[in-house]
C-alpha cells in the first residue's frame, strides 16, 4: 500500500508496509558506480537523493530523484507483476535497479520513455530467500509523468496525466476508474435530483458526497486526484510544500487501521516530498511529525 503523486516541482509518496527494513536518506554523488547483475559496472552520469537501504553496496532505492530533476518511485503491485529471464540483445535489469539505472542515465521523460524500448524487467532477485519485488513504478520530470508496468502481456509504459500511482489493480483501470467520480467537486451541490422540491445544503463539503473514504488502492488514487486538483495553491516554496505534505496526509494510513493476513497494521512508515528544482527532500516518519529537510551537499549540475 503506497501513494505516489506529483505536482509539478514537487513529487513525493506515502511508503506504506507492516515493517521498516531500516529506511534512511541516501546520497550517491555523480560517477558513483553501479554494479548491475546483467550489465556490469557502470558509472552514473548525475547525482541521485532518495530513501532506500544500502546493502552489501548496493543502493536498494524505493524512490529518488537525481540532480536534473527526474523523480521515480516503486509501488506494490503484487499479483499482477510479472517478469522475464534475461533476454539477449536487451538491457536487463533486475526489479531492484530500475529505480537507480533510470535516475543515473535520464534527464527527461523522453530520455526514459527512449531508454526503456531496450529494457527488460528480469525476475532476478536480490535476495532469494525472499525472491523478486513485484512492483509497478512512476516516473516524473515536473511536466510529465509516466506508469511503468510489466504483466503478463508484457511491458507497458503508459502516459500518467494525473501524475498519481497506488498499487494494484493495473493503471489503465486507475484510469477508467475515474469517470466513476468526475461529478465530485468542493463546491455545495445543486439540486438536480428533484429541483420542485427545496433540499437543504445542511452540511458544507456536500459537493464531494460519494468521494472514497477507505484505505483500498483504487479510493486513495480517487482520493490522491481530488485532493492534488483542488487543495488550494500557495505561493513561496516552504507553503508548497506544507501543501504538498497536507495532501500526503489524506492518503496516509494510521497504524491499527489496515491489518494485512498475519493481523499485522499495514501503515505509513515514512512521507516524502523530493524538490525537483532544488535536488533536496522533505522527509517525516511515523514516529514524528517534524518535517525534516535534506539537501545534497554537492553543488547541483557541478
Amino acid at each position: 500500500m503506497c501513494t505516489a503523486i506529483c505536482d509539478y516541482r514537487l513529487c513525493g509518496r506515502t511508503l506504506d508496509n507492516e515493517i521498516s527494513y531500516g529506511e534512511e536518506i541516501i546520497t550517491l554523488e555523480k560517477d558513483f558506480e553501479l554494479s548491475l547483475l546483467w550489465n556490469g559496472k557502470i558509472k552514473a552520469r548525475t547525482a541521485i537523493l532518495g530513501v532506500g537501504i544500502i546493502k552489501n553496496g548496493f543502493p536498494l532505492l524505493y524512490d529518488g530523484i537525481n540532480e536534473n530533476g527526474l523523480f521515480m518511485a516503486g509501488l506494490n503491485f503484487v499479483g499482477n507483476a510479472h517478469y522475464l529471464s534475461a533476454q539477449a540483445g536487451k538491457c536487463n535489469l533486475a526489479t531492484f535497479e530500475l529505480i537507480p539505472y533510470i535516475l543515473s542515465r535520464c534527464k527527461s521523460i523522453s530520455e526514459v520513455k527512449e531508454v526503456l524500448q531496450d529494457i527488460n524487467i528480469t525476475d532476478d532477485s536480490f535476495d532469494k530467500a525472499l525472491g523478486y519485488a513485484q512492483l509497478h513504478w512512476i516516473v516524473s520530470d515536473g511536466e510529465k509523468s509516466l506508469t511503468i508496468e510489466a504483466t503478463r502481456n508484457g511491458l507497458f509504459v503508459y502516459d500518467n496525466p494525473v501524475c498519481i500511482l497506488t498499487n494494484n489493480p493495473p493503471f489503465d483501470f486507475h484510469m477508467t476508474n475515474l469517470a466513476n467520480y468526475m461529478s465530485i467537486n468542493p463546491k455545495s451541490p445543486i439540486n438536480q435530483l428533484c429541483p420542485s422540491v427545496d433540499l437543504p445544503i445542511y452540511s458544507r463539503g456536500m459537493g464531494s458526497l460519494g468521494l472514497p473514504g477507505d484505505f483500498s488502492s483504487a479510493s486513495r488514487f480517487i482520493r490522491g486526484t481530488f485532493l492534488k486538483n483542488h487543495t488550494r495553491q500557495e505561493l513561496g516554496i516552504d507553503k508548497q510544500v506544507n501543501r504538498f505534505f497536507h495532501i500526503l496526509n489524506g492518503v496516509s494510513v494510521p497504524k491499527g487501521c489496515v491489518l494485512n493476513q498475519d493481523g499485522l497494521p499495514v501503515y505509513t512508515i515514512y512521507s516524502c516530498c523530493y524538490d525537483l528544482k532544488d535536488f533536496s527532500l522533505h522527509f517525516k516518519s511515523y514516529e514524528s511529525m517534524e518535517i525534516k529537510f535534506f539537501k545534497p551537499l554537492c553543488n547541483k549540475n557541478e
